[in-house]
């Protein structure tokens, strides 16, 4: 994710441990791939925690989805 960043330790990296131990690709896969059938984006549904941190991160595919399901909620 972000590579830039020292390493966790103590306290931060215990809680890392416990995010990513309840972290699970194959279900952020079909959300990906929800999101795909309703936005035809992204091209890479792939559930590792990277690519899906790098597909959302900005936010701009939620609000295309958000606009999809129910249209002009959010402004461009």
């Amino acid at each position: 994710m972000a590579n830039n960043r020292a390493a966790k330790s103590g306290l931060a990296a215990e809680a890392q441990r416990k995010i990513n131990s309840k972290y699970s690709e194959e279900l952020a896969e079909e959300c990906l791939e929800w999101i795909r059938q309703i936005t035809g984006e992204p091209d890479n549904t792939s559930g590792d925690m990277d690519n899906f941190f790098e597909v959302l991160k900005d936010g701009t595919l939620l609000c295309k989805l958000v606009n999809n399901i129910k249209p002009g909620m959010v402004k461009k």
